[in-house]
């Protein structure tokens, strides 16, 4: 949302990195800017930090008000904060027929996906041609689906696929590992998240020089 680094906000929620965003950098934010320049802007999907007055611990506060920090900045809005308040909708514009329909009472929770993708669909059916629009879309599925969210007619078309990986040399993949250290060890300065993947980065690489050094690949 602010373009900054994670060290500089401190937005997450593992301490002590477990802030939440202050109404002041919340107002430095793309979609803040976005409408004030007169765009539509909309928001789909999952929340996933709270904006508050002022920058405060812990980041994900109870009872919280999404309508109250967001409604400013978004036009369109069907979000979730799923670290606060889990399973509190909200919803608006509130008289919306369609975001109503998508959204009503007894559908199926394994319709999530479906249902953030509806959303999308009535963003765009309800956009005029001539307002410039900005539309942020966070599928809940990418993190923490579980089986009872899976949509299963999308599940079970795979059950009894065979994929298989692309044939890739392991001397062409230990080869681009150095450059990853490289990239990841500059990275690291701005971000303590870094660190600990540039470490996860740097096992692989020795693990994968050690197989290719040892063995000839029979992909090779």
């Amino acid at each position: 949302m602010t373009g900054r680094h994670f060290s500089s906000h401190r937005v997450g929620f593992v301490p002590p990195y477990n802030y939440t965003l202050s109404e002041s950098d919340f107002a430095e934010s793309y979609p803040v800017l976005l409408k004030g320049a007169g765009y539509r802007t909309g928001f789909v999907g999952k929340v996933g930090f709270a904006v508050t007055e002022e920058a405060m611990q812990p980041s994900a506060p109870r009872g919280y008000n999404m309508k109250k920090y967001f409604g400013d900045a978004f036009d369109f809005f069907a979000g979730d904060g799923v670290h606060y308040d889990k399973g509190k909708l909200w919803l608006w514009p509130q008289d919306d027929p369609g975001l109503q329909q998508i959204f009503r009472k007894g559908r199926s929770s394994t319709e999530r996906t479906l249902k953030t993708g509806e959303a999308i669909l009535r963003f765009l059916d309800t956009q005029t041609e001539d307002q410039p629009f900005c539309l942020s879309v966070s599928f809940f599925a990418v993190k923490n689906d579980k089986r009872k969210d899976i949509y299963e007619p999308h599940f079970r078309q795979f059950e009894r696929q065979v994929f298989q990986s692309r044939r890739t040399g392991w001397k062409e993949l230990t080869r681009n590992c150095r450059k990853w250290s490289k990239i990841m060890l500059v990275a690291s300065a701005s971000s303590p998240t870094f660190v600990y993947l540039q470490g996860f980065i740097s096992l692989l690489c020795t693990a994968l020089l050690r197989r290719d050094t040892a063995s000839t690949s029979k992909w090779d």
